[in-house]
């Protein structure tokens, strides 16, 4: 068959059936568009689902992505090349694609598209294309947009990277209300006061667990001003857990410690012992009862951390000084320590209620005792009545107990 020769007419027609073309697939009309291609169509786009083996494919594709095309899409300032080969006219079409985006038409980009087309007596059909985005990265001079995708390897490599911190930083705070979890736990659980030394041996646990590499031990204080003492309830591996009753003016370091603390109910103290102080320091320790720590011998200063709550303190002491990230997350234990303190505070309550309620228990069965006796030789049975309810209140080494009636004659009295 003779070569097609191109002439203005031709292109005028052709221009005329790329209109219909493309308005027909815009608009949905793919019964109408159907006829302009060709049963074994063949397509190569620009992604890996614009690749069609036939016509049936392509318009499987299109009702699919229908609800993306229909009235979204324009296509301006179309441009048309024209060759021929042999009966064959390969179209070459360029323009501009124009989609609708929250109600207002938004440039896309440019759009290429070559199309193998065949006169037939139905007239034009197409039996290969073959469309592509040109590559927006690759400036003017430039094959490949390297300094582009450098630019955006940069950017994605600053989206990873920040995500990744996300991630990290809320994987650190699922670790740390897990742990602040299984301290609040322990103190959910105190039974009685001296339970506080269970949360010390949690919170060393979970602070070591949390990177508290120079953590020496874990302390709670509970202050008794009426006695000018405090109870320190103290753990680490090395002492074990253990009590202590020390005064507030057992040394000017406690002190001023406990003035620190006691400044305000949510006080934060930090203390510092160093130098000369430290070796008294030492030495204090050892007269308060305190458990020996050999970790104390070749050290240079301690440090003190505590956080105040209502009439008593959480903290720890290390060997070298904690960043102000372990400070905040210390504090965030000494609100988990408030719940706790307020236990022990009511656990305390109900024991000084409970003890008060068996010695007026006590005290009625003396005096119910003394109040059935007949004669004085039933003094004997009162005072071993007594005997029984001061041991029943703890006085367990109590050897007797013993009533004394004084004569007129001051050298004699009766002792039962």
């Amino acid at each position: 068959m003779d070569e097609i020769k191109i002439t203005p007419t031709l292109i005028a027609e052709l221009s005329e059936w790329l209109d219909n073309y493309w308005k027909t697939y815009i608009r949905g009309d793919f019964d109408t568009w159907s006829t302009y291609v060709k049963d074994d169509y063949y397509n190569i786009g620009g992604t890996k689902e614009e690749i069609w083996h036939s016509k049936q494919e392509i318009l499987e594709y299109s009702y699919a992505m229908a609800n993306q095309l229909i009235g979204k899409v324009q296509l301006r300032n179309r441009k048309v090349e024209a060759s021929a080969y042999g009966p064959f006219i390969m179209l070459n079409e360029f323009s501009d694609m124009d989609v609708l985006a929250d109600g207002e038409w938004v440039y896309y980009g440019p759009f290429r598209i070559s199309s193998l087309m065949e006169k037939t007596e139905t007239g034009w059909m197409v039996q290969h294309q073959h469309g592509s985005f040109p590559d927006m990265k690759a400036m003017e001079g430039e094959a490949f947009g390297l300094d582009v995708i450098k630019a955006e390897n940069e950017r994605l490599q600053q989206a990873v990277n920040q995500r990744t911190a996300e991630l990290e930083e809320k994987n650190k705070e699922l670790i740390l209300e897990s742990a602040l979890e299984r301290v609040r736990a322990v103190a959910m659980g105190m039974a009685k006061p001296d339970d506080m030394l269970l949360i010390c041996e949690a919170l060393y646990t979970e602070l070591k667990a949390l990177g508290f590499d120079s953590i020496r031990n874990a302390l709670i204080h509970t202050f008794k001003d009426d006695a000018a003492v405090f109870d320190d309830y103290d753990y680490s591996p090395v002492t074990g857990a253990q009590k202590s009753s020390i005064a507030y003016d057992s040394h000017p370091l406690i002190t001023r410690h406990i003035a620190n603390i006691k400044r305000a109910t949510d006080a934060f103290a930090e203390t510092i012992v160093e130098a000369e102080e430290l070796e008294n320091w030492k030495a204090n320790r050892r007269r308060n009862g305190e458990a020996d720590d050999p970790r104390l011998e070749n050290i240079t200063a301690l440090y003190y951390y505590f956080y105040a709550v209502g009439n008593g303190a959480i903290g720890i002491s290390t060997f070298s000084q904690i960043n102000s990230e372990q400070l905040n997350i210390l504090k965030r234990f000494r609100n988990v320590f408030d719940l706790a303190y307020k236990r022990f505070t009511d656990i305390t309550q109900a024991e000084a209620q409970a003890r008060e309620a068996r010695i007026e228990a006590a005290l009625e069965r003396v005096r119910a005792r003394a109040m059935a006796m007949r004669n004085s030789d039933e003094l004997t049975e009162v005072a071993l009545e007594l005997r029984m309810q001061m041991g029943a209140l703890g006085q367990q080494d109590l050897e007797v107990c013993v009533i004394h009636l004084y004569e007129e004659d001051e050298n004699f009295f009766e002792s039962w």
